[in-house]
C-alpha cells in the first residue's frame, strides 16, 4: 500500500479529526488502480521474459548425434573417411532453420553431407608407444635419416564441431607423437598440409583415403623437411578413373541393404593419379607369392571398389622401383595404404624406393635397409592405424 514519508494510519487514525478521514478516503480510493497498474506491468514484463528466452525455437525435426552410433540395419567393421572436390556450403546461416546438416552412422561408418567418415579414438598411451617403435627403428638405423609422417583422417577437416567434440582431437594425438620420440627422428607435418588445402579434393567421398592430390601436398611437405627439390604436377602423365566406390561406401553393404548406403551411392568419386614421366623399372611381391614380378608405379585398369591400388598396385609386401635418378639417394618407406599414393611422387628425388607394408612383410626390413645401404627412411600411417596395437606389432616385426 502506499505510504507517504512520516504519515501513518496508525498514529493519526479515523478518530484523528475531519482532515484524517478526508485523506485516508482519498488514498483508499487511489490503491485498487495503483495495484492494478502494478499488476498489468509485472504480467508484461513477465511475457517478455518468456518470449525471450523460453519460447521454443524452429529447429529442423532431425536426429542429432550423441556420440554413440546409431541403431541401423547394417553392420560393418570397415573403416571410414574422405573430402570433397566441390565447394561446401556456406558457414554462413541465412536463416534460424538453416542449421548444420546432421549425420547418423550406418552401420560403423559416419555419414554427414553425402560422405564417409570414420570417428578417430585414439588416445595418448598409443600415441606415446607408436612414437617409441619409431624411436626404436631409428635406434637401429645408426646414419640413416629416418622421417615419420602421421596422416590426419578426413574427419579432422570434413565434419563440423559438434561431431568433433564427440571423439579425439587428431591434431593434439599427432603432436603427441611428434613430441615424444628420440630428437633425431624427423617430423613431417602432414597436418599442416591437408589443413590448407582442406577446402579441395584431398580426400575421397566414398573411402578412407586423400586423393592423390592430398598427397602430394605432403609430398612438398616432405621434400622441405628432407632438403630435397619437390616435382611440379606437370613432371607426371595424369589420369583419372571414374566411378570409384570406396571402402566405406563398401562397408555399408548388408543383406538389407545390397548396394550400400544411397547417399554415397550418388556421391561416388574419381582417382586422379599422376604417372612419372620417368621410365622407371618396378617389381612387386605380391601376398601369397615368394616371387616378384614386374609391374608399373601406376596400375591403370584398376576400377570400382579397387581403384585406389592404382598407386604402387595397393598395399603388397614390398615394391622395388629403381628410378633411373641419380641423386645417389636411396628410400625406404614402411607405410600403410595411405603410402600408396605418395610413393609416385618420389621418383625423380630417389635412385630407387623400396615400399613395405609391415603387415604383411615377413624378415628384417632394419636388416634390409643397413645391407643396401639405404640413405633414407620414411615412416608414414594414417592416424588411425597408427594409433592401434596391432600396427604397433606390425613395425616391431620388422625392426
Amino acid at each position: 500500500m502506499y505510504r507517504r514519508k512520516g504519515y501513518s494510519y496508525k498514529r493519526r487514525g479515523y478518530r484523528g479529526g475531519s482532515s484524517s478521514v478526508s485523506f485516508a478516503r482519498r488514498k483508499k480510493s487511489k490503491t485498487p488502480l495503483l495495484i492494478l497498474i502494478v499488476v498489468v506491468l509485472l504480467v508484461l514484463c513477465a511475457a517478455v521474459v518468456y518470449f525471450v528466452f523460453f519460447f521454443p525455437k524452429t529447429v529442423p525435426d532431425k536426429t542429432v548425434y550423441t556420440g554413440q552410433p546409431a541403431e541401423s540395419s547394417v553392420n560393418t567393421n570397415e573403416q571410414s573417411k574422405n573430402n570433397n572436390n566441390d565447394k561446401k556450403e556456406s558457414s554462413v546461416e541465412t536463416s534460424p532453420a538453416e542449421t548444420v546438416k546432421e549425420g547418423y552412422f550406418d552401420g560403423n561408418v559416419f555419414v554427414y553431407d553425402s560422405e564417409g567418415y570414420e570417428m578417430f579414438y585414439g588416445t595418448e598411451d598409443t600415441a606415446k608407444r607408436y612414437a617409441k617403435t619409431v624411436s626404436d627403428i631409428k635406434n637401429k638405423l645408426p646414419g640413416v635419416d629416418v622421417y615419420n609422417m602421421v596422416v590426419p583422417t578426413h574427419t579432422a577437416f570434413g565434419l563440423p564441431g559438434k561431431y568433433l567434440s564427440q571423439q579425439s582431437d587428431q591434431k593434439q594425438n599427432i603432436d603427441i607423437v611428434y613430441s615424444s620420440y628420440s630428437s633425431d627422428v624427423v617430423s613431417v607435418d602432414a597436418y599442416k598440409s591437408l589443413s590448407e588445402h582442406s577446402g579441395e579434393y584431398v580426400y575421397f567421398h566414398t573411402d578412407n583415403h586423400w586423393t592423390a592430390l592430398g598427397a602430394y601436398y605432403c609430398y612438398q611437405e616432405f621434400a622441405r623437411a628432407a632438403e630435397i627439390k619437390s616435382s611440379r604436377l606437370t613432371d607426371f602423365n595424369e589420369g583419372s578413373i571414374k566411378d570409384f566406390t570406396g571402402a566405406l561406401l563398401n562397408a555399408t553393404v548388408t543383406e538389407e541393404s545390397p548396394k550400400g548406403n544411397a547417399q554415397l551411392r550418388k556421391n561416388t568419386d574419381t582417382v586422379v593419379y599422376y604417372d612419372p614421366k620417368a621410365d622407371c623399372a618396378c617389381h612387386l611381391l605380391e601376398s601369397g607369392s615368394d616371387k616378384e614380378k614386374e609391374s608399373t608405379v601406376i596400375a591403370a585398369f584398376a576400377e570400382g571398389s579397387n581403384a585406389y591400388s592404382a598407386f604402387i598396385w595397393g598395399s603388397n609386401p614390398y615394391v622395388r622401383i629403381d628410378t633411373g635418378s641419380k641423386t645417389g639417394k636411396k628410400l625406404c618407406v614402411i607405410g600403410d595404404s595411405y603410402a600408396c599414393a605418395m610413393v609416385p611422387f618420389l621418383v625423380g628425388n630417389y635412385d630407387s624406393i623400396f615400399v613395405i607394408d609391415p603387415a604383411l612383410y615377413e624378415g628384417s626390413i632394419t636388416d634390409h635397409i643397413k645391407k643396401n645401404k639405404f640413405t633414407d627412411v620414411l615412416i608414414l600411417n594414417s592416424v588411425m592405424n597408427a594409433n592401434t596395437e596391432v600396427r604397433i606389432n606390425e613395425l616391431k616385426s620388422v625392426s
